[in-house]
């Protein structure tokens, strides 16, 4: 029967105590074993890295929900601002103030924290940024105009920010398209 020995290593280092497990056959050094094991996984991790580059190059990257949240409510605000402008001015909703439609904004009834009515068109009207900011939406002049303009809106409006609604990436994309087609429609 055979017995491990030292010898001197195979790898070309020419230690000494390396065992000899088989006869004929040496076994190489631990510090040689453990340089070709790194570069083997060097190596691994490489080839992952270029496979991973690939993929994120073919694939196009979408914009974030947040961005086109962004998006529509801009959209939103130039639509409802344009929609009650003549001759590029608007009137303020709450206080009657007349001004270039760029120095509006867009109010909202319900605030636009109810998803269910932050783009309807029925809940916003042009506003001043005094009344929308600095007097926080004038709420008692809007509700006693909104009511005037249309009985029992007010109701509805109540009734329906009760409702919940969630907005995925393609609910957005089709709203900003919509939006841009009336946009284009308006302005032209």
């Amino acid at each position: 029967m055979f017995r491990p020995h030292y010898s001197t290593c195979s790898c070309g280092c020419n230690r000494y105590g390396v065992i000899v497990v088989k006869a004929g056959l040496l076994k190489q050094c631990n510090e040689r074993m453990k340089d070709k094991k790194q570069q083997s996984r060097k190596e691994a991790r490489m080839q992952h890295k270029k496979k991973i580059k690939k993929v994120k190059e073919k694939r196009k990257k979408l914009p974030s929900i947040s961005r086109l949240k962004k998006k529509a409510d801009a959209l939103h605000s130039l639509w409802i601002r344009l929609l009650h402008s003549k001759r590029n001015r608007v009137l303020c909703y709450t206080c009657d103030v007349k001004k270039p439609v760029k120095e509006m904004q867009n109010g909202h009834y319900i605030s636009r924290g109810c998803m269910a009515l932050r783009y309807k068109d029925y809940n916003c009207r042009p506003q001043c940024v005094a009344c929308n900011i600095f007097k926080k939406g004038n709420y008692q002049k809007y509700a006693i105009r909104l009511e005037r303009e249309v009985p029992g809106i007010l109701e509805r409006l109540e009734a329906e920010s009760k409702t919940t609604l969630h907005m995925n990436r393609y609910d957005y994309q089709v709203l900003i398209q919509e939006l841009e087609s009336k946009l284009s429609e308006i302005q032209k």
